[in-house]
């Protein structure tokens, strides 16, 4: 049962707002960018307002509400939802549940860096219906919702071929991101790595500005991934993320040191049915969008094995980059077969107010 108290708080300028305390255990997971902005304890709070604006655009839509504070004036705020709409729309959650005038509950933490700047997981709308705003997520503020992790669920396994071995199209087809609950995390920062994130500027973030970022960077993304075999020698790796492509050389070896480029340098190899990537000579700032910063010597090793059903990748990336990690840095996940083509993710900022 949630539980709400009343208090009043301040942000950076000291805004005083009529905010209701949340108790609840950790529910929230890692969004594709950087969430330093916003400290995430286990008592997110409930800001409530007035639908002034809607921008419903990638990578995350924002709401404009007005909030009446203690003193009983109105304050705007600018809440970002923790999923783009293109992650949401395929849960069925359309700009159309929004409407401008009504009143609305959303359910997240404030930013540390921008004043009046809110991320929401979930919102609870002027009907009833709770909206969940971060595709992992789960209600906690209405028996009646739409979207989260079971949604999720539902929309992979609808969207799953029946037969992939049938198909028989091994790795060179399209796949879906199975879900955080597939990811592992494992590895130490440097005190070099600590300092950086210390230092960096989470508004910066190259996504937040619609940036294109590379390699090992988009593969951080939950969106999915397409395979094509172009000939014998080389193979396309598109990303859904910003749409982006890299190609692996097979058949061949890095005796020629290549030069630094921004997608690196990848050589394949095939073992059973795992493919083997190694990149190197990247030449790209981070690693991470928390300001992780990827050095010019560092290697990365992938492995992505198919199943026998071939409807499921195990993927592992193993990163070695002494700048900012003691030892190896290794990151797991999990990718599913889906129907059709891979749908691209694009980031759109054209209608957005400035920050």
């Amino acid at each position: 049962m949630l539980k709400f108290y009343k208090f009043k708080y301040f942000l950076i300028l000291l805004c005083k707002l009529l905010i209701i305390l949340v108790l609840i255990s950790p529910f929230f997971s890692n969004a594709h960018h950087s969430r330093a902005e916003f400290v995430l304890t286990d008592d997110p709070i409930i800001i409530e307002g007035i639908i002034t604006e809607i921008f419903w655009t990638n990578p995350h839509a924002e709401f404009e509400i007005s909030v009446t504070n203690t003193d009983g004036n109105e304050d705007l705020w600018t809440i970002e939802s923790w999923a783009g709409p293109f992650a949401l729309t395929p849960l069925g959650i359309t700009t159309d549940m929004f409407a401008i005038g009504h009143n609305i509950k959303f359910l997240g933490w404030p930013s540390t860096y921008r004043e009046n700047f809110f991320g929401a997981t979930n919102a609870l709308l002027e009907d009833g219906l709770e909206v969940i705003l971060n595709v992992r997520g789960r209600s906690y503020l209405s028996n009646n919702f739409i979207g989260g992790q079971s949604a999720l669920d539902r929309n992979i396994s609808s969207n799953s071929p029946k037969n992939a071995l049938a198909e028989n199209l091994g790795i060179f087809r399209s796949w879906n991101n199975s879900g955080r609950a597939y990811e592992n995390r494992e590895w130490t920062y440097t005190d070099y790595a600590k300092e950086a994130q210390k230092n960096f500027d989470p508004i910066g973030n190259p996504v937040i500005s619609c940036q294109q970022p590379s390699f090992p960077l988009v593969m951080n993304a939950p969106l999915g991934i397409e395979f094509e075999l172009i000939n014998d020698d080389t193979i396309r790796q598109t990303f859904a993320y910003f749409n982006t492509t890299r190609y692996i050389l097979l058949n061949t070896s890095n005796e020629v040191e290549p030069e630094l480029s921004f997608f690196g340098h990848s050589i394949g190899r095939w073992e059973g049915n795992t493919l083997h990537v190694e990149t190197t000579n990247i030449d790209y700032p981070l690693s991470a969008v928390n300001g992780t910063p990827l050095g010019i010597d560092a290697r990365i090793v992938e492995t992505y094995t198919i199943n026998q059903a071939q409807d499921t990748i195990e993927y592992i990336r193993t990163l070695y980059d002494p700048l900012s990690f003691i030892g190896p840095s290794i990151y797991s996940k999990r990718f599913t077969a889906i129907n059709g083509d891979m749908q691209p993710w694009s980031c759109n900022l054209s209608s957005r107010p400035p920050t």
